[in-house]
C-alpha cells in the first residue's frame, strides 16, 4: 500500500515537472520580443529579439535611455551610443518646454525639434528622442549598418508602448 502511494506521489510530481517545463518554454519563446518594464511610470515596451545583448538601458530620474552597446571589432573597446530615450514630463513641465522652444524658434535659434510626444496618460507627457546621427558612419560599415537597423526599429518600439494598470 505504501509503495502505491509513493508511486502515485512520484507520478504526480513528474507530471507537474513536465507541465511546468513546457509552460516555461512557451513564456520564454525565443520568437517573442523582449519586454522592457518601467515600474516608476508603469509602462512597458516591446524590444525586438535581435536587440538581445546589443543594448543597454540607463534609467535616471524621469528619463530612460537605450544605448547601442558594442565591443568595437578593431580595438576591443566597449562603446555605448544613444539609440533613443523616453522622458516623462508633468503637463506643466512640458508646457514650459514648448513655450521655451517656441520663443527660441521666434528668435531664430535651434529648438528642441527632436522631441516627439507619443503618449499622454494621467497628467504625464511621454516624449521620445531618436539619435539622428550614426557615430559609426565612417568607422566600420558593418557596425554602422547594425546601428542604423536598430534606430530604424525605434518607431515600432514606441508604438508598442502600453500603460500598465495600477
Amino acid at each position: 500500500m505504501l509503495k502505491k502511494i509513493i508511486l502515485i506521489i512520484l507520478a504526480i510530481i513528474f507530471i507537474g515537472c513536465v507541465i511546468v517545463f513546457f509552460w516555461k518554454k512557451q513564456i520564454i519563446n525565443p520568437n517573442q520580443e523582449i519586454i522592457y518594464l518601467n515600474k516608476t511610470y508603469n509602462y512597458n515596451l516591446k524590444i525586438p529579439k535581435e536587440w538581445a545583448n546589443k543594448y543597454k538601458i540607463i534609467e535616471k530620474e524621469n528619463k530612460v535611455s537605450f544605448f547601442y552597446n558594442i565591443i568595437l571589432p578593431s580595438t576591443a573597446v566597449q562603446e555605448e551610443n544613444l539609440l533613443f530615450s523616453i522622458t516623462v514630463y508633468s503637463k506643466n513641465e512640458w508646457e514650459k518646454i514648448e513655450k521655451e522652444n517656441k520663443e527660441a524658434e521666434e528668435k531664430g535659434l535651434t529648438s528642441g525639434c527632436c522631441l516627439k510626444v507619443f503618449a499622454k496618460k494621467n497628467e504625464k507627457i511621454f516624449v521620445y528622442n531618436i539619435s539622428i546621427s550614426n557615430p559609426y558612419g565612417f568607422y566600420n560599415k558593418e557596425v554602422a549598418d547594425k546601428f542604423n537597423k536598430m534606430t530604424g526599429q525605434v518607431q515600432k518600439i514606441i508604438t508598442s508602448f502600453s500603460v500598465i494598470n495600477q
